[in-house]
């Protein structure tokens, strides 16, 4: 049996699908910042790029990305890790028959960096992990695909912890 959770996965327009929400999430109450999405730079994103956020503290930044003068905070998603497992779990029909079923696990691993927007520093950071358990078969539009899901869902997590920090 095949399993594609990440069917509908586009490795080049996620990245702006990310920033739209993040960027709706954020901005609105009861956070209220102004957000500013900022161009994407190789050399910016090099500099951010980690293997894995968990345990591994970010560094000062040596490229800082084009943001307004008046920018003071840069809040900078270093990492969004996408694992999954295939389980099987045990059903009941109707008829009182068992039956097995395979679910899908899609985890979302995230880090929030806030740094200083003048000099590079990093300032505070904040993990965010969700899960989401899926059935096999994906709906074909993007919005009910797994990976959007578990972007919401770690995106909103991630709001939570900043706003329990103010």
């Amino acid at each position: 049996m095949k399993h594609n959770p990440l069917a509908g996965y586009d490795t080049h327009g996620y990245f702006d699908l990310f920033g739209e929400r993040a960027a709706a999430l954020f901005s609105g109450r009861p956070t209220r910042w102004t957000v500013t999405l900022a161009e994407r730079d190789e050399d910016f994103w090099r500099g951010v790029a980690t293997e894995d956020p968990d345990g591994n503290l970010p560094a000062k930044l040596a490229v800082l990305p084009a943001v307004p003068a008046d920018t003071d905070y840069l809040a900078v998603f270093r990492y969004a890790e996408f694992a999954y497992d295939v389980r099987e779990q045990a059903k009941w029909s109707r008829d009182g028959r068992v039956y097995m079923v395979h679910l899908i696990e899609l985890d979302l691993d995230l880090q929030l960096v806030i740094y200083d927007a003048h000099t590079g520093e990093p300032l505070l950071t904040r993990d965010a992990l969700f899960t989401v358990e899926v059935p096999e078969v994906q709906a074909k539009p993007v919005r009910a695909k797994s990976f959007y899901r578990a972007t919401n869902g770690a995106l909103r997590r991630m709001r939570k912890a900043v706003i329990a920090d103010d």
